[in-house]
This record gives structure tokens, C-alpha cells and sequence, in this order.
């Protein structure tokens, strides 16, 4: 009971540091004169190409633009296997999503489970998938979903002013601009939270995993949970490969290092899933 204020407090420290950082800038735009705006013509330039440079991507790719979209409506098996584990762990009917992704997820009682599970999963490893994904709904994950927008709203408008993968000096110039040296220290602070902040909500999250995974053990056996955790792991895996070329190049170069290997802990922090070795082990040691 203690593990969600502390969550939640690291997300409200987040989002006051954010909003200090906006007041801030638009106090040290309004002091600036017209002409001081000219330092931003290069920021903007290079975002701009590189907003451009990533539709003309998904634009030509058919793929990618087919691997967001959702199919509404369940097939008859997947709506049968989900009412299933919905009795066996008493719960209230959810809503089923079908999607192009190899992976499944759970928010607000909405189940997301892959539209083509048929392809690697029987129904029983289905039926853990589902069990784990519901177990996320045992522990209470719907709660979480307003610190999760916190982060993600505060993240949008840190990397807005914080362009790093752009312009390493927009933060000098802001400064500049503004005359106040503060704002360089508090937006860098800023980042040196979130930095901080996200590691430890990564480590809650592996911590929810291993726990939804013995939800998903309960709902068949710890056998079958393996066999489907391996399955869609690399299928996953497969899939962020094949989608790599159509992200920022920095972006390609943090995922192939963050899927080279299935250790370190510095990967591991930056992680909101264990390793899947990790993962079978606990299984296989609960099994015992």
C-alpha cells in the first residue's frame, strides 16, 4: 500500500519541476527582443526535417501505417478464453482489442491481445497471456494510468525544449536569451529527475511483471506460461527489429544496444520488463 504514494509523488515531483521550467522560459521569451528569437532559426530548421524525414517514412510504408491500426471485434475464441480467466479470477467483463502487434497489454479494462495470435500461440499459452495481462488488473494497474499520463505529458515538453538529438546548445541560448543562468540549472535538473525517476519506475514495473507472471501461471500451469512468454518475446523482438528503419537513427542505435543482449544491469534499468531469462527462472523457482 505504501508502493503507490511514493509512485505517485515521484511523478508530482516531475510534473512541478516541468511547469517551473515552462513559466520560466515563457518569462525569458517575453524579456527577449525580436531579433534574439533568430538563434532558434537553426533548432527549428533541423526539427522541422527531422518531423518531415519521419512522415515521408511512414508515409511510403503501408506496413507501419497498418501496424497501428486495431481491429474492434475479438474472434470467437479469444472472447471465449478471456470470459474464462475473467470467472476464474472474479472479475467484471473487460474489453477485448485485437491489434497488428506481436504483444499484448491491459489498461482501463481494455485487454489488447495480438490479431493474429493463431500463428505462435496455442490456446492455452493465449489463455496465460490473457491471465497475465488480467493480473495487472488484480494488482491494480488502472490506478496507475494518471501517473503514466503525468509522465508522458511532462516528457513531451521536456524534449520539446530539450531537443538533444538536434541541438546540444538550445539550452546555452535560453539562457542567453533570458539572462537568467537559472534556467539552464533548472532545466537540466529537470532532466537529471526524469533520468532518475524513470529508473525507478522501471524497477516497480519489472517488479509488477514478475507478479502478473505468476497471475498468468495461475491461469493454466508454470509450464505453459514459459513456453508463451518465449513465443511472444520473440516475436516481439522480431517485430521491433523489422520497424527499426523507420525510426530517428538514434533511435535505431538505442534499440539494437537495448536488444543485443539479455543482461546488464544497465539495460535492465532502462527496462520496464525483466529479462525473459529472468522471468522463466522465477517462474521455474515458484514451480519448485
Amino acid at each position: 500500500m505504501l508502493q503507490l504514494p511514493f509512485r505517485y509523488a515521484l511523478s508530482a515531483a516531475y510534473a512541478k519541476l516541468i511547469i517551473e521550467d515552462v513559466i520560466l522560459a515563457a518569462q525569458g521569451l517575453a524579456s527577449a527582443g525580436w531579433y534574439n528569437l533568430l538563434v532558434f532559426a537553426d533548432p527549428v530548421y533541423r526539427w522541422v526535417r527531422q518531423v518531415r524525414s519521419q512522415q515521408l517514412h511512414q508515409w511510403q510504408s503501408r506496413e507501419v501505417a497498418e501496424y497501428v491500426q486495431k481491429e474492434l471485434g475479438p474472434d470467437d475464441d479469444a472472447e471465449r478464453i478471456v470470459k474464462e480467466v475473467c470467472v476464474d479470477f472474479k472479475l467484471g467483463e473487460v474489453r477485448i482489442i485485437m491489434w497488428n502487434r506481436m504483444n499484448a497489454g491491459y489498461v482501463f479494462r481494455r485487454i489488447y491481445l495480438p490479431l493474429h495470435w493463431r500463428d505462435f500461440l496455442n490456446e492455452e499459452e493465449l489463455k496465460a497471456i490473457i491471465g497475465h495481462e488480467l493480473g495487472h488488473q488484480k494488482m491494480g494497474t488502472d490506478s496507475m494510468v494518471p501517473l503514466r499520463l503525468v509522465n508522458r505529458m511532462g516528457d513531451e515538453l521536456l524534449f520539446t525544449m530539450l531537443p538533444v538529438h538536434t541541438t546540444g546548445y538550445f539550452l546555452v541560448l535560453m539562457s542567453i536569451i533570458s539572462e537568467n543562468i537559472s534556467y539552464l540549472k533548472l532545466l537540466s535538473l529537470t532532466f537529471l529527475y526524469r533520468l532518475v525517476h524513470y529508473i525507478i519506475e522501471n524497477y516497480f514495473a519489472r517488479k509488477d511483471e514478475y507478479t502478473a507472471d505468476q497471475y498468468g501461471a495461475k491461469a493454466v500451469n508454470p509450464e505453459t506460461m514459459k513456453k508463451a512468454l518465449a513465443k511472444i518475446d520473440l516475436r516481439a523482438r522480431g517485430e521491433i527489429l523489422q520497424h527499426l528503419p523507420y525510426l530517428p537513427h538514434i533511435k535505431q542505435y538505442y534499440y539494437q544496444w537495448l536488444l543485443k543482449k539479455d543482461k546488464g544491469t544497465l539495460r535492465e534499468a532502462l527496462l520496464d520488463h525483466p529479462f525473459l531469462g529472468k522471468r522463466l527462472e522465477a517462474l521455474s523457482s515458484k514451480q519448485g
